[in-house]
């Protein structure tokens, strides 16, 4: 999926098939020209993408790349915050799931629906929709990667092995290696983390959220001087309108001592996230990271008026509650927080995740206390539930 992580740009073959009709013959340029255009990053590009693809379906309304194609606009839409709002959830859906009526064995297709259904925060979603289809239990490298993206979110250790496994198969594997950095991180294995991403970045040139995680990572080793270094970067690569990259970098500052470009980044943030979703309100992600901003500046009110603007988010953004949670902590609210993180272990899962980042964010003294650690205990047998039933 061209829409999240490094993955090559073509969401069709390169070659046209021999022995083809005319309509499908315009119907694969029209798509390679979409895939062009969508992996350039812009919110311009981004719509002239929508087109292609949309031409290529009106050429040919069974060709697989062209749904796969506009799936990954809406659902790039929805993590770039890009206009377009919660209907983009649909959209993207409605894409995927027609590609994959063309091909039932479409990995593709099927990645696309995990995708949307990890934007809406349905994690243990993610690994459901994998094991509904046996042939999805296979060992290529698209099945691997498939079955990576599913398990991520909820056991990030699976996916790692999946990914290792890819990189085994194809060492130049771009989508492999940028997920597996993400991994590392996500289960707290820092000095894997520093030392995949320094591969990628030799090998693939740079990328803002690779060098976003590596500065994490190196915060949490103590490198702060390293890992200030790579978040600047990171902030002054940034293109498009995912604000996430000057949160994490705020974070890196403010860990390293200066509190000055903490704020500095988070207020030029914010004045930008407010703009952007002024111009799309129903758009969640961006309003899950203005959400988070406002946290960080300490501007409670804003935070939470932000988030009540729309009350339905919570079905649907899955790191606005993340981020809310973080703030409970602060307000003295924990016992708010411990009933919102039940409510949601039967869509989350795994809450490993959540320990990670907590830990990595100074939270440990909440981590450690006797009601987080009650439900810790509920979280890990249903995880471990739910590991059991892993067919893959």
């Amino acid at each position: 999926n061209v829409s999240q992580g490094g993955r090559d740009p073509s969401v069709v073959d390169k070659a046209t098939p021999p022995s083809i009709s005319p309509a499908r013959a315009q119907a694969h340029g029209l798509t390679m020209r979409g895939a062009g255009r969508l992996i350039e990053g812009t919110d311009d590009s981004t719509r002239r993408a929508q087109v292609l693809f949309e031409e290529a379906i009106a050429a040919d309304s069974t060709f697989v790349d062209a749904w796969v194609g506009l799936g990954a606009v809406y659902t790039d839409r929805l993590y770039q915050s890009r206009a377009g709002g919660v209907q983009s959830f649909e959209l993207a859906d409605h894409a995927f799931r027609r590609a994959l009526e063309l091909d039932p064995r479409s990995a593709r297709a099927l990645e696309g629906i995990v995708n949307v259904l990890f934007l809406r925060g349905d994690f243990v979603g993610c690994v459901r929709a994998v094991q509904e289809h046996t042939w999805a239990r296979g060992d290529s490298i698209d099945i691997l990667l498939l079955q990576g993206r599913a398990l991520i979110s909820v056991f990030p250790e699976l996916a790692i092995a999946k990914y290792m496994r890819v990189l085994e198969l194809d060492r130049n594997n771009r989508e492999a290696l940028w997920w597996l950095i993400t991994a590392l991180s996500w289960t707290g294995d820092h000095d894997g983390n520093v030392e995949s991403s320094t591969r990628y970045l030799r090998q693939f040139g740079s990328d803002t959220e690779v060098r976003t995680w590596r500065g994490m990572s190196m915060m949490a080793l103590g490198q702060h001087r390293r890992s200030v270094n790579e978040v600047r970067v990171a902030v002054e690569q940034q293109i498009g309108n995912n604000l996430e990259i000057s949160v994490y970098a705020g974070i890196v500052n403010r860990r390293a001592g200066d509190e000055a470009e903490a704020r500095r980044l988070w207020s030029a943030a914010a004045a930008r996230g407010q703009r952007l979703l002024a111009a799309s309100p129903s758009n969640p992600r961006m309003r899950e990271h203005l959400a988070m901003l406002y946290g960080w500046l300490g501007d409670v009110e804003s935070m939470e008026r932000v988030l009540a603007t729309d009350p339905g988010m919570r079905d649907c953004a899955p790191w606005c509650v993340t981020f809310e949670l973080w703030f409970l902590i602060d307000l003295g609210r924990e016992e708010e927080l411990l009933q919102i993180l039940t409510e949601r272990i039967d869509r989350w899962g795994n809450f490993g995740l959540i320990d990670s980042f907590l830990h990595d964010l100074g939270y440990d003294e909440f981590l450690a206390s006797a009601g987080y650690r009650r439900f810790a205990e509920v979280a890990d047998r249903e995880g471990k539930r739910l590991r059991r039933t892993v067919t893959f």
